[in-house]
């Protein structure tokens, strides 16, 4: 029993959540770690989209109508917040799903695109 998920609750959603996105990266036909890396690279490519397009309704909304500024500001926090939480479980699902199914050692560097750069910076 752990303290911060008394009952359980969390795990089993998160167990829901997992086998939902393994399903539907099999139904998807993600069966090898290069779709699966180009799904990595395609949740991170989103992810930034997304900053940049709420970025722009902050300088519209400055723009064209400034006293709406702070509601503008108040809806692109929680839209950030939940691009940011989506953006971490998808990549922790699909990492999981990498590990189990398709027998990759994940790592932080292995996942960065830049890994090998930075392993060979320091030499």
């Amino acid at each position: 029993m752990s303290l911060n998920d008394p009952f359980g609750r969390q795990a089993a959603k998160q167990a829901r959540d997992y086998a939902a996105v393994a399903q539907a990266l099999r139904e998807a036909g993600v069966d090898s770690l290069d779709a699966a890396e180009r799904c990595l690279v395609n949740i991170r490519r989103n992810a930034i989209v997304m900053v940049w397009l709420v970025m722009l309704s902050i300088v519209l909304a400055a723009v064209i109508h400034p006293p709406a500024l702070p509601i503008v500001l108040v809806c692109s926090v929680a839209v950030l917040l939940w691009v940011g939480v989506s953006t971490h479980r998808g990549r922790t699902h699909l990492l999981r799903y990498m590990a189990d199914e398709l027998g990759a050692e994940t790592s932080r560097a292995a996942v960065r695109p830049d890994a090998s750069k930075d392993a060979g910076a320091g030499d």
